[in-house]
């Protein structure tokens, strides 16, 4: 890694090899990077939201929120009801969206009450699925990808004008 060309001189030896002569500024500017592979690991984790106050225009009430360890990225799908195609519906649309993204789908962390149908989805899918302990919220990060998401959106939602519908 070489000094920025503020910081050093080229100087020539006797035996026609160039040396490079660098001053002591600890200062100095460099154009130095690192480079190292990046193994992507297919780690999702996914969660509900909890009951919204107000329903939505399209008759949503829930948010399923989706959190991708390799892109470190928050994914959100709205959701009408618990039922269990709803809850398919949603997890095949923000796999999509994973997929697009080019980025694999291996591991997924879900909440203990995975209905079948979405654990029939998964196996399909040749995904391997954990269940969350009850009361065990802390293994799962998608809450705190919840956390973040509600943070957002009720920032969002504050900064619009007052006359605003709740019901998007």
């Amino acid at each position: 890694c070489e000094p920025h060309s503020d910081n050093y001189s080229v100087k020539t030896n006797t035996n026609k090899k160039d040396t490079v002569e660098m001053t002591t500024d600890n200062t100095a500017r460099t154009n130095c990077f690192y480079v190292a592979k990046l193994y992507l690991d297919g780690k999702v984790a996914s969660d509900l939201t909890g009951r919204f106050p107000t329903t939505s225009f399209d008759g949503n009430k829930y948010i399923m929120i989706l959190y991708s360890d390799d892109a470190n990225g928050i994914l959100a799908q709205p959701v009408k009801n618990r039922s269990e195609q709803e809850l398919v519906d949603a997890i095949k649309v923000l796999h999509t969206r994973i997929n697009h993204a080019n980025l694999p789908l291996r591991f997924h962390i879900m909440d203990n009450e995975c209905p079948a149908g979405l654990k029939r989805y998964l196996n399909e899918q040749n995904i391997q699925y954990q269940l969350v302990p009850p009361y065990y919220h802390r293994q799962n990060p998608a809450e705190r990808a919840i956390q973040t998401f509600k943070a957002h959106l009720i920032s969002g939602i504050a900064s619009a004008n007052p006359n605003f519908p709740l019901y998007l």
